[in-house]
């Protein structure tokens, strides 16, 4: 009777420890199978400053943030700038925007 009892607390005491190694569903901590899509959305994001992006480089203007490309920099103090709706090259000491 005693042999029965030490054998179940043992297979209770197992029991309950394989069950927290098991709480992740099968895989989980694996690769995901080709062609499986994955709950997070990979975007590039709304942004108001030249950034270099898959089509180059640009940034986004208006409530929509349609695609603006950036020109070249004329180089010097010229600096990227928005104000309001207006984004361009601004010359700090000309207070002026490059055209």
């Amino acid at each position: 009777m005693k042999f029965s009892g030490l054998f179940v607390a043992t297979a209770l005491a197992l029991s309950i420890s394989a069950s927290g190694a098991l709480a992740l569903p099968q895989g989980a901590l694996g690769a995901q199978p080709a062609g499986a899509t994955s709950l997070v959305e990979k975007v590039h994001g709304c942004h108001r400053i030249c950034r270099l992006g898959p089509a180059g480089w640009h940034y986004h203007a208006g409530p929509a943030c349609v695609r603006v490309a950036c020109i070249a920099s004329p180089g010097g103090p010229w600096t990227w700038h928005c104000e309001g709706n207006v984004c361009g090259w601004w010359h700090p000491a000309r207070r002026a925007w490059w055209k």
